[in-house]
């Protein structure tokens, strides 16, 4: 139904005005009643509905287009890389000409068109292709939009049918992650299209693909899929891991390489190489104890196995997702606390502990816990949740430790 009326919104001025203004009108907040909405909107009520029902999720991811009164389909928003990382992403993996396998909302090819690069685009939905086409003419120029084509193909059928152009520098590819609507997970083998095959089938056309992952995905586990230089690259943004990308270089030696990136508001970032030194980039403290927990996107790589060869650090979980030590480290690669206080026991032990420091708020975080969460702990520890300190719980047999841990606000910028 949905696929239908977008195929229809450009031949329909007055309705395409009015479907633009329910995203770029800050007011009215409130969706006005079904009634309302059907004198309106007529035939076209279900796409308004779901204009109303996207329109905060697409705030959050795509401000840009949201502004200009862009349309929105539930299952390509939720898939749709976000505005910040897809301009870091162009930024950092530069191209003079791409093709994206994989158009999806277009969110990427924006990206790429916006920093100069001519894309050709493909995608099987054709009324997903119809609605890419719409927001485009709102979001970009007409220089940058003579340099894309969008076109109504599956990557094997257009692969099959054109082969890669020898000006092609970048292969893009964003694999579809559910099949018959369920979430396939980080099971690679089985994503569509199948990135296995088509690599094997043209990767001497182009020496460089570049592949976007959920973070779910073992990055161990495509070695075993893929062939040539793989360098993985964990990407987060404000304080989430968005996605996983791999640089696929077939024709390359049989190397992996590892970085984690954490993009910043100007979509410019700091990044993390396995190659680089800790210690140099460490602060020494004057005896102080600190405790550190490394970001997720350091985790997921294997990353925050590089602070167990750190001299000052010693690990208190069993995955070296947290340390304590003499040093403190930026707050790109993980959040830093100066300890205030370590005890252990039983839990009643450490209730007993925090109500004779007064301490009667904090956040928790429970670290090998026996499946414990941190919100339990709160509640048996009888303290309120929030204010600027954490308490790192962890378990070793029938015992916990803990450690109170405050912000630091002056030491790390």
């Amino acid at each position: 139904m949905i696929s239908e009326l977008i195929y229809k919104v450009n031949a329909f001025e007055d309705i395409s005005l009015a479907l633009s203004l329910i995203n770029s009108e800050k007011s009215p907040q409130k969706m006005p009643s079904l009634g309302e909405l059907q004198k309106k909107f007529g035939e076209f009520l279900p796409l308004a509905l779901e204009q109303y029902k996207l329109k905060e999720k697409a705030i959050k991811k795509l401000p840009s287009f949201v502004s200009v009164g862009c349309l929105f389909e539930q299952r390509s928003l939720e898939q749709s890389t976000s505005e910040s990382v897809a301009l870091w992403k162009a930024g950092f993996f530069s191209s003079q000409k791409m093709l994206s396998l994989t158009g999806g909302l277009g969110i990427d090819d924006w990206a790429w068109l916006k920093l100069g690069c001519t894309v050709k685009s493909l995608d099987p939905n054709g009324a997903l292709n119809q609605l890419v086409e719409f927001n485009f003419n709102k979001t970009l120029p007409a220089e940058q939009l003579s340099k894309y084509k969008r076109l109504t193909f599956t990557a094997e059928e257009y692969l099959s049918a054109h082969g890669i152009e020898p000006s092609i520098d970048l292969i893009y590819v964003d694999p579809d992650r559910r099949q018959e609507n369920e979430r396939l997970g980080g099971n690679f083998s089985i994503f569509q299209p199948n990135i296995m095959e088509l690599i094997e089938k043209y990767g001497n056309l182009c020496n460089r693909w570049l592949i976007k992952l959920s973070p779910a995905t073992d990055f161990r586990e495509i070695r075993k899929w893929l062939p040539g230089e793989l360098h993985f690259y964990s990407v987060m943004y404000k304080s989430e891991v968005k996605e996983l990308l791999v640089e696929v270089h077939p024709l390359g030696a049989q190397n992996i390489l590892r970085s984690a990136v954490n993009i910043k508001e100007s979509e410019h970032a700091d990044i993390f190489h396995e190659v680089d030194d800790l210690e140099q980039i460490e602060k020494k403290s004057d005896g102080l104890d600190f405790i550190f927990e490394p970001h997720g996107h350091m985790n997921i790589l294997g990353l925050n196995e590089k602070f167990r060869e750190h001299p000052d650090l010693i690990s208190v979980t069993t995955q070296g997702t947290l340390f304590v030590g003499k040093c403190t480290f930026p707050n790109y690669l993980g959040r830093t606390l100066r300890v205030e206080l370590e005890f252990k026991g039983s839990l009643k032990e450490l209730k007993r502990t925090l109500k004779d420091q007064n301490i009667a708020q904090a956040t928790v975080t429970a670290r090998d816990c026996s499946g414990m969460k941190g919100h339990e702990l709160l509640k048996i520890l009888g303290i309120k949740d929030g204010g600027n300190r954490v308490i790192f719980i962890t378990k070793s047999g029938s015992e916990f430790r803990a450690w109170v841990g405050g912000y630091l606000f002056t030491l790390d910028k």
